[in-house]
């Protein structure tokens, strides 16, 4: 509000609420601010999550599996072709990994990579993918600034038609 003399002037802007929090989060990830969410630290998140912290991004790492997040937390590995040094270099970049899908909430870009079983057709089964992400919508908002990413791995002929 701006005050001239006696009388006050309100100053509207024309840009909305989405397209505000559309720049907002634009600017997080341009100045690499905004926390990344990288659901699934199996052969596919954790290299994805890593090369995020390399880039200087905030990054959680989120896995069901108790056991990744314990090996990742003492600075381990439990992929062949990623080295404990290199766990080690990204947790002093501030990577951590969480089982706690409650910290969602905190997260600007969130990051799904699960994997996607062959079902008895050798057709993608999804199911399982639904299963391992329905944590994550309890907790995630659907309002923005969220940005969601689905990372899918495709088997061969996967997207061919059908003969």
């Amino acid at each position: 509000m701006l005050k001239s003399g006696r009388s006050a002037f309100f100053i509207m802007t024309t840009q909305s609420a989405p397209d505000t929090l559309f720049s907002e989060l634009k600017s997080k990830i341009e100045l690499h601010q905004a926390p990344v969410a990288v659901i699934g630290l199996g052969y596919v998140g954790l290299p994805l999550a890593l090369l995020y912290t390399e880039q200087k991004f905030p990054v959680t790492g989120f896995d069901i599996d108790q056991r990744k997040v314990s090996t990742l937390a003492q600075g381990g590995s439990y992929i062949f072709r990623i080295p404990a040094t290199e766990i080690q270099e990204a947790r002093a970049k501030g990577f951590e990994a969480t089982s706690d899908y409650a910290r969602l909430t905190q997260m600007d870009a969130i990051i799904i990579c699960v994997p996607t079983p062959l079902n008895e057709y050798h057709e993608p089964d999804l199911r399982t993918r639904a299963a391992k992400v329905r944590p994550a919508r309890s907790f995630s908002s659907p309002f923005p600034p969220s940005a969601r990413i689905l990372a899918i791995r495709l088997w061969r002929g996967a997207t061919s038609p059908k003969s």
